[in-house]
């Protein structure tokens, strides 16, 4: 965090226009990151969009993490967003969320660490729709998690709250195909 007044620092860091005069695109607060090996300010990142919490937050953890969204699907979407345009060698993750909030950065690492064995998806869990999600994926409340693996293979399912090691550990138990016969 810059104090305004500390005008040396804060000179170098807004943009200028071509007549050389100091501004804020955006006005204040205005919000930058330097990249790693970034040493001056023409290589400085500026955060453009609407300042809030979510917004920011995908900022820092795509531009600047360079990690991967995970999008949320409706029961309408799912099929055909999804499912249908994953790769049949890819293990498809669906993580089942009862308040609709962003992936944390831990999720988005393992789904990038991840990313040629599975692809991932978020789920908004609404009561309305619990008999979809039962009958579907046998998903009885939030959170959880389904692994989908070969066609025929039954899902896998974790239901609670996953601290990042018990996250990781179930991506690595789950993460390669399996066959009937297997």
């Amino acid at each position: 965090m810059v104090e305004l007044g500390d005008i040396q620092l804060a000179t170098y860091l807004a943009n200028r226009k071509p007549t050389g005069q100091f501004y804020f695109r955006n006005g204040l607060p205005s919000i930058v990151a330097f990249p790693t090996g970034c040493k001056t300010a023409d290589c400085v990142l500026r955060f453009n969009g609407e300042l809030s919490i979510d917004a920011v937050t995908d900022w820092f953890v795509t531009t600047i993490l360079n990690l991967p969204c995970i999008f949320y699907y409706t029961k309408e979407s799912l099929g055909k967003d999804f499912l249908a345009k994953t790769a049949p060698h890819k293990v498809m993750v669906i993580l089942f969320s009862k308040t609709g909030e962003r992936a944390t950065p831990y999720v988005r690492k393992i789904s990038k660490d991840n990313r040629a064995y599975g692809t991932f998806a978020f789920i908004l869990w609404q009561e309305e729709e619990a008999s979809l999600w039962w009958n579907t994926f046998e998903v009885d409340s939030a959170p959880a998690i389904v692994f989908l693996k070969d066609p025929g293979v039954k899902p896998v399912l974790y239901h609670g709250s996953f601290n990042n090691s018990r996250f990781l550990e179930v991506m690595e138990q789950n993460k390669e195909q399996e066959s009937e016969d297997s």
